[in-house]
Parts: C-alpha cells; structure tokens; sequence
C-alpha cells in the first residue's frame, strides 16, 4: 500500500483534491475514447474471407472457370488484342468496352454527341428495327486494335452492378424512342487498363474470345517455334495442304518445322460478320520436306493425331523401350518364379510320394505295398488294400451265405471290385 502524506495547510490540501477531482471529471471521456469497440456483422465476416485463387499455368489458355474466385488467376497478365474492323451493319460482330462514368462525346463516324459509358463510340447503324428507331454503337476497332492490355480486376454479376449505374448507359444499342430492353448483367467483368493510354476499360465475358492471353502465345512459342515436330500419332484424318489447296498425306513419324503465330482469316458466315470482318486464331503452322504446309488450331485432337517435338519424341521412345525392357523382366522373372515353383511343387510330390511308399510298405508288405502306394489293386489284397489305394466306394453290396460273405463295391458304372470274406477274388474295370 502506497502512503502520500500532505505537509501543508488545510485549504491548500482542498485546492488539490478538488483540481484532481475535476481533472479527472473532465477527461475521462477522452480517455476511454481511445479505446473503441466494433460489432462485425456476419455478412461482414463473409466479406472479409476469400479463397485463395488457383495459381496461373501458362501451358494454359484462358478458360471458363467452374468457381468464380478461379477468374482472380488471371488478374495481372497482358492481353493483346489484334487490329480488326469495325461492322458494317446490324447484329454484325463487334466489341465493345465500357467506362465506370459516363461520357459526353462525339461519335467516330457520324460526329453526333452521345452520352454513353461505351468506349470510344462508334455508331454502325442507325434505324428501324422490328418498329423500334435505334442506333447500334460499339468502340471503334481502331481505337483499340493491335494493343495491349492488362488485367487489373474481375468481378462477378453482384459486384459489377454495384460498380454501374445507369445501366442504359451501357447499352450498345440506344432506343431513340425511350424504350429501355432488358439487359443482363455479364456474369464475368475484367478491369482491363490499355498499356498504352493507360485508360481504364471494363471488359465483359463475352467479348473475351477476341482478345489473346500473351504469357499462353509466348509460351506455346517458347515450347514450339522453329522446332522440329513429329507426327506421333495419326489416324483417320485427312490434312490440306494450305498453300496449294491439296490434299497433304501425313505419315506416323514424319518431321514437320513448326511455326507458331496469330493468322488472319476472313470469315465463313457473313450473316453474322461483314465482308471485311477479319479474325485471328494462335495457329500451329507446320512445313515439311518437300514444302508442303497443313496448318493447326491446335498440335494434338484426341485420338485423330498428335504433333510432338524431338525431345519429347525422344523422351517417349525411350519410356517406351524402359517399359519393354521393364516388362520383359517382369515377364522373365515371372517365368523363373513359376519354374521355381514347379521344382517346389515336383520335390513336394516326390517327398510325399517317398513317404507314402514306405508308410504303404510297412503297413501291406513290400509286393502289396508298392501297388498300393501306386494306386493299384491286385487280386488277394484285403478291403484295407484296395481302400487306401483306390480309396471308398461310392456303392456297396454285400451277400451272406453259409461260410461266405460276398462284397461287391462299385467305383462308377464299370469299376467294380468282388470280395470273398475279404479278399479281392475279381476286378472288374
């Protein structure tokens, strides 16, 4: 216990008591301000747990994901998205990508101003569709192509419709006449920034077929351009030639030179895409010998066929001849281990054997002994005899007359043997 002594007077004694009094009147609240507490809510705790996203393999290209939390993979590659032209008419492919705040610009072609979240509008048709005045806009592939991006963010349906407002302002297709259509959020939103301009740009699900997962490209690149391939595995299949438009036959172990990049090709349905639509794919390009050229979406199709490199060629022969020797051995020692047990099994038998003779031997003499350790019967061996040796009858018939009793046992329908008071007296076999 601590002890304070005052030595002064009386009314000084009172001053202090009442200045601590009121000090600690006045402060307390600043005190225990200090310390706060907070209810967390259980939506909060939910919010606030995340899965850990599987780790991205660049042997991969992008994929739909089964988990949303899978899509965050991805979060941090680059994209490229390759030179393309604009449409040319309604419900013709484009793409299209959207600002967080809405813009008041200028269309590319027609030089109207628009409020819209669209990127770099384009309006690429304007009138009546089904009795409806609209104008259908998209960003200006010009604008956008041949670019590269990165992905900063991705967001599921109920995250990006708290990021937007305004959902009309998204719309690629504007009703002049007020009428809004229903519109479904994407269930997948990226936060894309241009590498370039270092716009921020989100972009929706759909649209990501277009663009191309740079670390997959560089890598199929690493694994296979100017590499030497072989054709592993071929069935059924008939390859074009793509320079000549003929028919390439493609034998089982012949060597392709292999060039990996984006193709241009035109489209095949100009329904959906316009005369001047192009498209790219990541294409496998493969030359032989003799100049001929197939071209691939992909080096291997199920059980059609299969392009390899050399190494890897290599590595799979000489798997192929470890588990030929492997299974030679296995087959060898298997062989020796069933010989092995069949001089097991003879010695078995022949020590078996030895003991039966001699135990036979003791019991019925030598001559009858070694008949019955042979399993044979003879004429004048007793019932004991002839049942060691041949072993108990399935039937027995016996007579008794005056100074005889007759036995006869059956062993099946024609193996018989007849006793007379005992003795075998005739076989019948």
């Amino acid at each position: 216990m601590f002890k304070i002594n005052f030595t002064t007077n009386g009314p000084s004694i009172m001053k202090i008591w009442l200045t601590i009094a009121l000090m600690v009147l006045f402060n307390t609240p600043t005190i225990f301000s200090q310390v706060t507490i907070k209810e967390l809510s259980l939506e909060n705790k939910i919010d606030s747990i995340a899965l850990k996203p599987i780790p991205y393999d660049s042997l991969r290209d992008f994929q739909y994901q089964e988990k949303f939390t899978d899509y965050k993979q991805y979060i941090g590659l680059q994209l490229f998205l390759p030179q393309y032209n604009n449409p040319q008419g309604y419900r013709q492919a484009c793409i299209v990508l959207y600002l967080k705040s809405p813009q008041i610009v200028k269309t590319t072609n027609l030089g109207t101003y628009i409020t819209t979240k669209v990127y770099k509008p384009f309006s690429y048709f304007t009138g009546n569709v089904n009795g409806d005045n609209i104008e259908c806009i998209c960003t200006d592939a010009a604008e956008i192509g041949n670019k590269y991006y990165t992905i900063l963010n991705v967001f599921d349906q109920a995250q990006f419709s708290k990021i937007i407002s305004g959902m009309e302002l998204y719309l690629p297709i504007k009703y002049n006449d007020g009428i809004k259509p229903n519109y479904e959020i994407p269930p997948v939103t990226f936060l894309i920034r241009d590498d370039l301009s270092k716009d921020s740009l989100y972009l929706t699900y759909g649209y990501m077929s277009r663009f191309f997962l740079v670390p997959y490209f560089v890598k199929q690149q690493q694994l296979y351009n100017g590499k030497s391939l072989i054709a592993y595995k071929i069935n059924d299949i008939k390859f074009e030639d793509a320079s000549k438009g003929k028919e390439v036959g493609v034998s089982q172990g012949s060597k392709w030179k292999c060039e990996v990049t984006l193709l241009k090709h035109k489209p095949t349905n100009t329904n959906y895409l316009n005369s001047n639509s192009i498209s790219y794919t990541l294409s496998y390009i493969l030359t032989n010998a003799n100049n001929e050229m197939i071209v691939l979406e992909k080096l291997e199709d199920n059980n059609q066929y299969e392009f390899i490199t050399e190494d890897e060629f290599f590595k799979r022969q000489t798997e192929l001849k470890e588990n030929e020797l492997e299974n030679k051995l296995k087959q060898e020692e298997l062989v020796a281990k069933r010989k092995r047990e069949e001089q097991l099994q003879i010695e078995k038998t022949r020590i078996e054997t030895e003991k039966r003779l001699q135990l036979c031997i003791n019991l019925y003499g030598t001559h009858f002994g070694v008949l019955v350790a042979q399993e044979k019967v003879a004429i004048g061996m007793t019932k004991e005899m002839c049942s060691s040796a041949w072993g108990k009858p399935w039937d027995i018939s016996r007579t008794t007359i005056e100074n005889a009793v007759f036995e006869d046992w059956h062993y099946g329908l024609f193996n018989s043997l007849h006793f007379v008071n005992g003795i075998l007296k005739r076989i019948e076999d």
